[in-house]
């Protein structure tokens, strides 16, 4: 299952290296606060919706909180491991809830070889 705007279903096939891909449309809003609200509620709601097992978020704006195993994709430590990288306060209130959604998480990916979900904490 895919999450995500209608427009996305036109740009991608039905089929990805044999699994079946089934799309769950939501609203997507540009805001901070409808980034959140979808990450935090329209993704958990669409998850249950369809019955998936498990939620591969792949950035790490994962919901703190679903129903299943989630599995989140850190690409960027920057905000991370470096205060002066997060911005204002809303920067440093969405990189808490994010943070705390892959510290939660089932599992973390991300590329470098060796790194491990302690480096979040």
């Amino acid at each position: 299952m895919v999450v995500g705007p209608r427009s996305a279903r036109e740009r991608a096939g039905t089929e990805w290296s044999g699994l079946s891909v089934r799309f769950a449309p939501v609203a997507v809003q540009t805001t901070r606060v409808g980034k959140l609200l979808f990450e935090q509620l329209s993704l958990p709601v669409a998850r249950r919706q369809e019955r998936a097992e498990v939620l591969l978020v792949p950035y790490w704006g994962g919901p703190i909180w679903a129903p299943c195993p989630v599995v989140v994709n850190v690409l960027d430590l920057i905000p991370i491991l470096l205060p002066e990288y997060r911005g204002g306060v809303v920067g440093r209130i969405y990189t808490s809830i994010v943070g705390a959604s892959a510290c939660r998480a089932a599992d973390v990916m991300h590329p470098r070889p060796g790194w491990r979900k302690g480096h979040l904490r």
